[in-house]
């Protein structure tokens, strides 16, 4: 082949290269836009089920959802100063698993379940009946008087409720409802209950809250190793201990909020519903324990006082309110009671707190003719002998006799000797005890069995 020949072909062999080259970049272009307009494609359909859709298939917002939620633990990438040793993040503290827990029991409202069934015809029994409501059950509670009665609320959120109760019969012309003494007194109860502040602030296993007041969130893990021994972490402190059958998580309470501090609270069930917990608090980076208590946190007004529910040393298995408070070294003490009450709440009168008691109001029959135990508020009995009772421990004069066949309650004790009692005739005195259940009647012996129906002895 002469030159020209070769050239031509060198040529022709060049022209060939540049458009294949050219063809292959345009194949790429093309590939890269329709790529693009894909992912554009495919982010644009994944975006359609976040968040409209979402809307969709999550459950609906109904009026048993609490309005207000706990403070939800914190991220782990949440910035906070942990005064200890200047680190500003969490990340070097393991976090166990996560979840939100409220201290006080859930009590279900779904439809077809209602909270205390027989409000319009018995007087609430207040032990844990109230105490383990949140305002907006309470506020559900004391409407369902109401609309029993067939009345039509304003509130679309109880209309809306009530609706889905099969005995609900709205009355559109019912403008006022006559309340009975039993009904006026348990809304009475209700709204002391949803009127009172509450300083149990939240609970879980992992916790983010400012312990100390001081503005910078603490962190706060509690990891039970079995039913009987736990840990609980406050930032880079611990401490190990044992409950006795563990609630499973931690709660933070605020008992005085005049104070610097708020305080951990680690519930322990107990062989047999006998409640205990164990109380800490976080000072200068270090976990102290504060008190130990058998018995059930109930009222925390947070003016540095708290009942408790604590298991009698008389007569039965029953269970009275104590009053505590914080010392003035931060400890929980005991405050001794003249009569430790069934249902009481914490009040003031000057300097003084005490547990007022609430009065009691028997229903007009009795229940199918039986008597219920409740260990945890009025239990209703039938006197099963005649009992002289007296007016006070402190003066011993007569008070009357409560009758064979009478309906009694118990209303409290000074939980050493003394039992205040109430007949359903309004007969109201005290009768003394010894050796925990034995009464010395006209120079003979008993024991309060023979006096008393249905008293319970649970171990």
């Amino acid at each position: 082949m002469d030159k020209s020949g070769t050239d031509l072909l060198v040529k022709t062999s060049s022209k060939s290269t540049c458009v294949i080259a050219v063809v292959l970049l345009t194949a790429c272009l093309f590939l890269l836009v329709a790529c693009s307009r894909f992912g554009d494609s495919t982010s644009k359909n994944s975006s359609n089920n976040t968040p409209e859709n979402a809307a969709e298939v999550s459950p609906a917002i109904t009026p048993e959802t609490p309005v207000k939620t706990p403070e939800q633990p914190t991220e782990i990438s949440e910035l906070i100063e942990n005064s200890s040793c200047g680190i500003k993040l969490f990340q070097d503290i393991p976090r166990i698993k996560e979840t939100a827990i409220p201290y006080t029991y859930f009590i279900n409202t779904v439809d077809n379940e209602d909270i205390l069934p027989k409000i319009t015809s018995e007087p609430i029994s207040c032990g844990e009946a109230l105490e383990a409501l949140s305002k907006f059950q309470l506020r559900l509670l004391r409407n369902e008087i109401y609309a029993r009665h067939g009345y039509v609320f304003q509130s679309k959120e109880l209309n809306d409720y009530f609706s889905k109760k099969s005995w609900y019969k709205p009355d559109p012309s019912i403008r006022e409802i006559k309340l009975s003494e039993i009904e006026q007194t348990n809304i009475d109860l209700i709204k002391s209950y949803e009127n009172r502040d509450s300083f149990v602030l939240t609970g879980g296993t992992v916790i983010s809250w400012d312990l100390d007041k001081d503005g910078k969130k603490e962190l706060i893990q509690f990891e039970a190793h079995d039913c009987d021994e736990y840990t609980l972490h406050i930032n880079h402190a611990f401490i190990t201990a044992r409950g006795d059958n563990l609630m499973g998580y931690c709660s933070v309470i605020d008992i005085d909020t005049s104070d610097s501090q708020c305080e951990i609270l680690v519930r322990s069930l107990g062989p047999s519903n006998d409640d205990s917990f164990q109380l800490y608090r976080y000072v200068n980076d270090r976990i102290e324990p504060i008190g130990q208590v058998d018995g059930l946190l109930s009222e925390v007004p947070g003016n540095g006082y708290c009942s408790i529910r604590v298991r009698a040393n008389v007569l039965q298995t029953w269970f009275l309110l104590d009053l505590y408070r914080l010392n003035s070294n931060g400890m929980l003490e005991d405050v001794e009671q003249e009569i430790y009450p069934v249902s009481a709440t914490i009040k003031m009168a000057g300097e003084e707190v005490f547990l007022g008691e609430i009065p009691y109001i028997f229903p007009y029959y009795p229940e199918n003719g039986q008597n219920e135990n409740n260990l945890y508020g009025y239990n209703v009995i039938t006197m099963l002998k005649d009992l002289p009772i007296v007016n006070a421990p402190s003066n011993p004069q007569s008070a009357g006799v409560l009758k064979k066949g009478e309906r009694i309650v118990f209303l409290g004790s000074d939980n050493k000797e003394w039992v205040k009692i109430q007949g359903e005739n309004g007969l109201t005195g005290w009768f003394q005890l010894y050796d925990y259940n034995m009464l010395e009647v006209g120079g003979n012996e008993y024991t309060a069995d023979e006096f008393f129906s249905s008293l319970c002895h649970a171990d």
